[in-house]
């Protein structure tokens, strides 16, 4: 049994749902102007329609057209993305303990350097002592 709507209430059902869809379309616009994520609590914000309006099958039309809400893409799921993390936590770790490695290594190099420098030193040091030793020697008999 098919019930016959009146012409007039046709019209006028039609002219509200194109006056919800532009409201809605233009909030949607906006939002993505600003580069926010579009969600249906912040459509129901900006426009003032009720969440029951968002249920409706030409506003899911709408929404799956712009692809918003229930109806954005999704990203890669969260298992791919955690071994990503994991890979790259691991390849971070293997870098600094390579550079933890070539540090150390530079550290024995430098240190052997510096102990071969502080063994001149005290070589050049010793001499130096014993030369000033033998000119105050000498000066002394000099000048006596």
């Amino acid at each position: 049994m098919s019930r016959n709507i009146p012409i007039e209430l046709q019209k006028k059902q039609e002219a509200t749902r194109n006056k919800t869809l532009k409201q809605i379309q233009k909030a949607i616009d906006e939002l993505n102007e600003f580069g926010e994520i579009v969600t249906k609590k912040r459509l129901i914000e900006i426009t003032g329609l009720s969440a029951s309006t968002f249920s409706k099958q030409h506003v899911k039309d709408l929404l799956a057209q712009n692809r918003v809400c229930q109806f954005r893409p999704r990203t890669k799921s969260d298992p791919d993305i955690k071994e990503m993390i994991e890979r790259h936590r691991e390849e971070e770790a293997s870098l600094k303990d390579k550079e933890v490695t070539i540090l150390k290594q530079k550290i024995i190099t430098l240190q052997t350097e510096l102990d071969t420098l502080q063994g001149k030193y005290d070589e050049l040091d010793d001499k130096y002592r014993r030369v000033l030793g033998e000119c105050h020697k000498l000066q002394r008999k000099c000048c006596n």
